[in-house]
């Protein structure tokens, strides 16, 4: 669960830099919408600003899990069978 946090946070810091760069591939919707509409600038800074502000928010919500990564690097998972024997 860890590293789904922190790819899902990798993944909307990557998309903030193409909206930056002004890079649609991983929007075509967005990408149809701009391309259909050549005569209205497109303003990248308000769906940047979305971006953001969910990767911080994100990053807020999700920090306690990378106190939780550091420890869980030193706990070894145990398998049992159903009854709690035979633990390894």
């Amino acid at each position: 669960m860890i590293s789904d946090i922190k790819a899902f946070i990798k993944k909307l810091e990557f998309w903030e830099q193409n909206l930056i760069d002004g890079a649609t591939r991983h929007f075509p919707f967005l990408s149809e919408k701009i391309s259909h509409s050549p005569l209205e600038p497109y303003e990248s800074k308000y769906h940047v600003e979305i971006v953001s502000y969910l990767k911080d928010n994100s990053k807020n919500l999700f920090k306690d899990f990378n106190e939780i990564a550091i420890v869980a690097q030193f706990v070894r998972r145990h398998r049992c069978d159903r009854n709690g024997r035979d633990c390894v």
